[in-house]
């Protein structure tokens, strides 16, 4: 119930947001200020937030499901859906922290200059946590495939050769630090 109520508020605040900008750009007296473009970024950046936020972990999903085509051992496919379910709950808890980051939500794009009162979450700690968690499922969803590469029947190097190519990926974790 309290993300409905969420998702009323944020479309409500996204409207006030609309209203007041074609106020601005309809009503010929008033000039587009510094602090309306602060707040047009701020808006855009919250939303961008959201949307990378749940890029991230549909990624990794859409890997996974991969998985669960090329390998049929029951193990691995297990694994497979406990990662998709992890990279779900992560989409729902950073996706709520991030819209409920400040109170009312407005406040993330509209308390910068300190005039509008909201109490807000500390952005880097939430940051933090977001990118420790990708990480990790980041690696587990790299090294998922590993053992099943070194059990194919090939030859030792094209064993390596194989699991360097899956290996790339760790090339890719590493720059997220």
């Amino acid at each position: 119930m309290l993300w409905v109520i969420g998702i009323v508020f944020l479309a409500l605040g996204l409207l006030a947001f609309v209203l007041r900008v074609m106020a601005k750009l309809l009503l010929g007296g008033q000039s587009w200020g510094a602090d309306d473009w602060v707040m047009l970024i701020a808006v855009m950046f919250f939303w961008d937030e959201l949307l990378y936020l749940g890029a991230l972990p549909v990624t990794k999903i859409s890997i996974l499901l991969f998985y669960l085509r090329i390998f049929p051992k029951r193990d691995i496919r297990i694994s497979c859906w406990v990662l998709i379910g992890l990279n779900v709950a992560y989409i729902i808890v950073f996706e709520l922290i991030s819209i409920f980051q400040c109170i009312p939500i407005e406040g993330a794009w509209r308390a910068w200059d300190g005039e509008f009162k909201a109490k807000c979450n500390n952005i880097n700690i939430q940051g933090w946590a977001a990118a420790i968690a990708n990480i990790l499922l980041d690696l587990a969803t790299l090294i998922l495939p590993l053992r099943e590469l070194y059990n194919l029947s090939l030859s030792t190097k094209k064993k390596v050769m194989v699991m360097m190519m899956f290996c790339v990926g760790f090339l890719y974790a590493s720059t997220s630090l």
